[in-house]
């Protein structure tokens, strides 16, 4: 059996999806089967941090599918499931004034009653927005919209070169 958490030597992963490290590399974007694609990501995911008691704690379905039996093994469910539906599998590092001051909705929702807690808000619904849990976040995720958006030798026109 493979295991799916492990990225092979790189030129094993090249070698597999038919690329060589100068096609990697000059720009143009190429196809990747979405079994490849689930196995790359879930051996990115599976390094991530990952506390068991915290994934319990915020999610209350996720306890109660454990207690279930529907789950049993937590880590695989939040590299196989729960980090595409968004879910934390650790403390994201949540700086709270940062978050009270670059969501002012999130302030206003906490000084009219709301919601319990800027972190509450964060890991309930905050985080399925899109919003960052600290000034880092926000910085990390500038650095991959810039990898998301294609460069100017890829673009030709208005459509993009294939």
């Amino acid at each position: 059996m493979v295991d799916s958490r492990r990225l092979p030597h790189g030129r094993v992963l090249l070698n597999g999806m038919a690329l060589t490290p100068e096609r990697l590399h000059n720009g143009s974007k190429v196809a990747v089967s979405l079994s490849v694609l689930r196995a790359i990501i879930s051996a990115a995911v599976s390094e991530l941090p990952f506390d068991a008691e915290f994934y319990l704690k915020t999610y209350p379905d996720i306890r109660q599918a454990k207690d279930a039996g529907q789950i049993t093994d937590l880590q695989s469910h939040f590299i196989e499931t729960g980090y595409l539906e968004g879910r934390l599998g650790a403390d994201p590092g949540f700086d709270e004034e940062f978050y009270k001051d670059y969501y002012p909705d999130v302030l206003e929702a906490l000084e009219v009653g709301t919601i319990a807690s800027a972190f509450d808000h964060y890991v309930r619904s905050g985080v399925f927005e899109g919003r960052h849990a600290s000034a880092r976040d926000v910085k990390i995720a500038e650095d991959w919209q810039k990898i998301f958006q294609p460069s100017k030798d890829e673009q030709v026109g208005n459509g993009f070169r294939r």
